[in-house]
């Protein structure tokens, strides 16, 4: 293959050695993939103009480098950016439709959360904020499936002793990007909010906005990042975004000994083996209640980390705050000692002056005219300027004492 000249020819195109070594890499691997040679793959081109079939093959080729190699989004997008970098050399360029090639959107690390950052949240939040991060962090589900919830999903069960489960126990809750049903639980905080809050709206949605709709994707991390942001918590470069609170919640699940197809069960993941009766769910999810519930009070030990954390970052704060204040208080007293060292700098030059002046000059009552100091240079009258000014200020710190 590195011989063949269609190979070779655009490889040369590419400037940097490292680009070529790279495409030249995905080219072999394409080529693997679709058991043709190089000349063979423009002639299909050639046979395929408008059926699409080449770009459904390269499409077709990035998914099998995925699954069967492993390779990553990034990987998978530049392999098929320079596969259809050979055909669009030899004037066979290929036509996807919109969105078929997507480039990867690059990915953040988010910000893990603590029940000490959801306890801080919802300290800071309003009503409605409490309300919808305290239902996505008991339940666990999606940003999708919290905002599309409706208030008579809800309110029946809100005088049922927590956890409260709202589904219907055969058929769940139905989530909308995987289409698989979820079993999830409201405890005692997420409750005594949403009794509170449908007290101030009667839309048949749970999160509803002014114009009638339900809460927005947008709108629901929006909120959700404000609350974060009054609490004062430093990301670093993390992320915070709705989707944490998903993560929090399987995560305690997990700490607290949770089964993996249970906890998968509670927040709405495919699982392939039998599902779990309803009270064993709820069983599991009481386990790890005193990692969820912000209001539990065995959640005390996760509050004083909290404050740990606070602290610490507090202290941060304090010392840059000094820091800033010594700089002020510095360039302070650089003023106040120019100040009076030009003021001693002038009285010393003034006397000088008289005592260099004639002394016929007072007894006839002529006008002084400055002339050139005779008694001492410029430099001891800057020095003893200096002294006189160390000698005021040194008096001044010892009254002080």
């Amino acid at each position: 293959m590195e011989t063949d000249p269609l190979v070779s020819e655009w490889l040369a195109g590419y400037q940097s050695d490292k680009k070529r070594t790279v495409n030249a890499t995905y080219f072999t691997l394409y080529l693997e993939y679709t058991g043709s040679k190089p000349q063979e793959l423009l002639e299909q081109r050639d046979a395929h103009l408008t059926d699409g079939f080449v770009e459904k093959r390269v499409l077709a080729f990035g998914s099998w480098l995925a699954t069967e190699k492993s390779k990553p989004e990034s990987v998978v997008y530049n392999a098929r950016s320079a596969i259809n970098g050979f055909y669009g050399f030899h004037r066979r360029a290929l036509q996807y439709r919109h969105g078929e090639l997507k480039m990867p959107v690059p990915k953040n690390q988010d910000f893990p959360l603590s029940l000490a950052h959801i306890q801080a949240c919802l300290h800071a939040a309003k009503l409605r904020e409490k309300t919808l991060i305290s239902v996505a962090e008991s339940t666990g589900l999606r940003i999708s499936d919290v905002i599309e919830l409706k208030r008579g999903d809800i309110e029946p069960f809100l005088n049922d002793e927590p956890p409260v489960a709202f589904w219907d126990p055969d058929i769940g809750v139905t989530t909308i990007k995987e289409r698989v049903p979820a079993f999830p639980f409201l405890h005692s905080t997420a409750i005594k909010y949403l009794r509170e809050y449908l007290a101030t709206h009667t839309s048949e949605w749970l999160f509803p906005t002014e114009n009638g709709e339900h809460l927005s994707e947008k709108e629901a991390n929006r909120l959700f990042r404000d609350a974060f942001k009054r609490t004062g918590f430093k990301t670093g470069n993390k992320r915070i975004r709705f989707h944490c609170l998903r993560k929090f919640t399987i995560g305690r699940l997990q700490d607290a000994g949770v089964e993996t197809n249970m906890w998968k069960m509670l927040v709405g993941k495919k699982v392939l083996e039998k599902p779990y009766t309803s009270n064993q769910l709820r069983d599991a999810y009481v386990k790890a209640l005193p990692k969820l519930d912000p209001e539990v009070l065995t959640n005390n030990h996760v509050r004083v980390e909290g404050l740990e954390d606070r602290i610490q970052q507090l202290e941060h704060e304090n010392a840059d705050l000094k820091n800033q204040l010594n700089d002020v208080i510095r360039k302070k007293s650089i003023d106040v000692l120019m100040d009076l060292y030009k003021q001693n700098q002038k009285e010393i030059n003034k006397e000088a002056f008289k005592a260099s002046m004639p002394a016929s000059a007072a007894l006839n009552g002529q006008k002084p005219v400055q002339e050139a100091i005779r008694i001492d240079g410029a430099e001891i009258l800057t020095l003893k300027a200096l002294a006189k000014t160390f000698q005021q200020l040194y008096n001044e710190s010892k009254h002080a004492n």
